[in-house]
């Protein structure tokens, strides 16, 4: 987060190695997620899938997925499995499972969907399941017609001699948090 104690700047421009061809307007917003399942396990041979912890978890995921109308598209939510940790022994139902989820937050969506869904899979799963967002970086969009938009697509023109390509980025920069600093509150 950034300070609210230094002087607002009229414009911010983030020096990300893009392309010199390139004007990057919107940047998708982030949060990771630590998803823990705690059960009673078992043994393997046991029929009780209720008890899996493994299987709880990939149901949170799919849970949260859902709640989020996550997709593959820009504009969609995209709900990302990156590290899974479960199991005591091969013939153990684990009685524990750690899951983390990249959560991508598209412009025009917030970091407040992410915790009603949250809250949402909270109420279903119970003590079973504990969820906790790490941190979360909200999706930034800067309008083509804002100043230093304009003053980089001009700077562009004189060098290359043509105007500069739209970009998008599916991550986030540090536009998403220094672009607050030239907001009116």
């Amino acid at each position: 987060m950034v300070s609210n104690h230094v002087p607002r700047p009229t414009g911010i421009i983030v020096g990300e190695p893009t392309g010199i061809d390139r004007l990057v307007t919107k940047y998708r917003g982030g949060t990771k997620l630590e998803v823990n399942v705690r059960t009673r396990g078992g043994h393997a041979s046991n029929p009780d899938l209720d008890s899996n912890s493994i299987l709880i978890a990939m149901n949170v995921y799919r849970d949260l997925w859902s709640a989020l109308m996550a997709g593959t598209s820009y504009e969609n939510f995209l709900v990302t499995p990156t590290i899974i940790n479960c199991g005591e022994a091969e013939n153990m139902i684990p009685s524990n499972c750690r899951l983390i989820l990249d959560v991508r937050i598209p412009p025009g969506r917030s970091c407040r969907d992410v915790e009603d869904a949250i809250n949402q899979l909270r109420v279903k799963y119970g003590e079973l399941v504990t969820i906790n967002m790490r941190w979360c970086t909200e999706p930034v969009e800067v309008p083509v017609s804002n100043a230093s938009a304009r003053a980089v697509s001009r700077a562009i023109i004189k060098v290359l001699g043509r105007g500069p390509i739209l970009a998008r980025k599916w991550g986030t920069s540090d536009m998403n948090d220094l672009a607050s600093l030239t907001k009116k509150i």
